[in-house]
């Protein structure tokens, strides 16, 4: 089962797939049958429909899946769902696909471990980002939500400028430690980010420089910056493609603000209730 990360602010979560995330080995859970009992398999469909507030072409977006194609249980067109489609219909429906499958075991999709990240900035690469100019809150700009644990100090940065195409993309948020772990000619050779002397960060490969205590920065498809000196190097933990939350933002912001009318539908009215004398 792929891991699944995802971004989200004060108002939405936005929770998206992703193939690979390192060397890191994660616990998955055992597939359910390939074919669902389809006898009372659009009941249950229906019913978490019912249960959520979605309509099926929104749960099907946020599943990832084709617009009609729960549209196509419902309606008796669609009589099988395969292991792959049934794990995206529990993500679209807010259940598990072993509940879906079989109307046994866990409806909700259990609790899974899960860390918070924030993002305190954002890392140039190929646009000069000057830290002190950013005016972050203690919170940070945003955070990172991703379905495993990740070690403390670890905070994310988020990539402005294309000059590390295709390695690094605009909007590509870098999961970095906060405090610098090695000396920094262990790093030489190698991607990282780093804060000039001159207070500029940077996502690049870090060489030697030309004279003892300089680095030159560089670029996959920009020019090298020769000679720096660094106050500090950060090293990359983990890279969450930009493109990946652009994908699945509109289909999460659509199911948030369903859930909102929702809850307002039910709370309507509950303020003029006479809970007390008075």
């Amino acid at each position: 089962m792929s891991a699944q990360i995802g971004f989200h602010g004060a108002e939405v979560s936005r929770r998206f797939p992703t193939a690979s995330i390192g060397n890191l080995r994660l616990a998955s859970e055992s597939r359910p049958s390939d074919y669902s009992d389809m006898s009372s398999f659009p009941d249950r469909v229906a019913q978490r429909l019912a249960e959520t507030g979605l309509n099926p072409f929104e749960a099907a977006r946020v599943g990832g899946l084709e617009r009609n194609f729960i549209n196509d249980i419902l309606n008796g067109k669609k009589q099988s769902v395969r292991g792959a489609n049934l794990e995206k219909l529990a993500i679209g429906l807010e259940t598990t696909a072993g509940w879906l499958a079989t109307g046994e075991g866990e409806k909700v999709t259990p609790e899974i471990p899960h860390a918070i990240v924030p993002i305190m900035g954002y890392v140039g690469a190929g646009s000069e980002v000057m830290p002190e100019h950013e005016q972050v809150p203690p919170e940070g700009l945003d955070q990172v939500e991703l379905a495993f644990a990740v070690p403390d100090g670890v905070v994310g940065l988020q990539v402005r400028g294309d000059s590390m195409l295709p390695r690094f993309r605009d909007r590509d948020v870098l999961l970095v430690w906060k405090d610098q772990r090695m000396d920094a000619k262990a790093y030489l050779g190698e991607e990282v980010v780093v804060r000039t002397r001159d207070g500029k960060r940077y996502v690049k490969t870090l060489l030697r420089g030309p004279t003892p205590g300089t680095y030159n920065l560089e670029s996959h498809n920009a020019r090298t910056i020769e000679a720096a000196r660094l106050d500090w190097i950060g090293e990359i933990y983990l890279i969450v493609p930009g493109k990946q939350v652009l994908e699945h933002e509109r289909a999460l912001r659509a199911a948030a603000a369903r859930r909102q009318r929702d809850f307002a539908k039910r709370t309507a009215g509950m303020g003029a209730l006479p809970f007390s004398k008075g």
